[in-house]
């Protein structure tokens, strides 16, 4: 007795849930890998059609990924405009001397230091 294979809707949920692993994980080398598979199956599942609780399951499943993605997406360039801040030296302070005039004070460029 051979046991059935997933049909394309299964198969996609589970590779949905393995890039919602992916996503939670910070994996973006398997997100990658994922997309072209995760295409294929798309296709398929266009061609054959899923069943309106297939169906469902898949969109549910899609949305909440791209929320995470999205989400991903946002502390990435978070975390980009943070370094550039931090490269940049700052933005520069604003203060007053003893006889009460405003100064202005940049930090010079920080500079990395590299070895051999």
């Amino acid at each position: 007795m051979r046991a059935e294979t997933p049909g394309p809707a299964a198969r996609l949920l589970a590779l949905l849930g393995e890039e919602r692993a992916a996503l939670l994980a910070g994996d973006l080398t398997a997100l990658a890998a994922l997309a072209d598979r995760k295409e294929a199956l798309t296709d398929t599942l266009e061609s054959e059609g899923a069943a309106p609780r297939d169906a469902q399951e898949i969109t549910r499943a899609a949305q909440a990924n791209q929320a995470l993605l999205q989400a991903a997406m946002e502390g990435l360039k978070a975390a980009s405009a943070r370094l550039d801040l931090a490269r940049s030296g700052g933005p520069p302070l604003s203060t007053y001397g003893a006889d009460g005039r405003s100064e202005i004070h940049t930090a010079d460029r920080p500079r990395v230091e590299r070895r051999a």
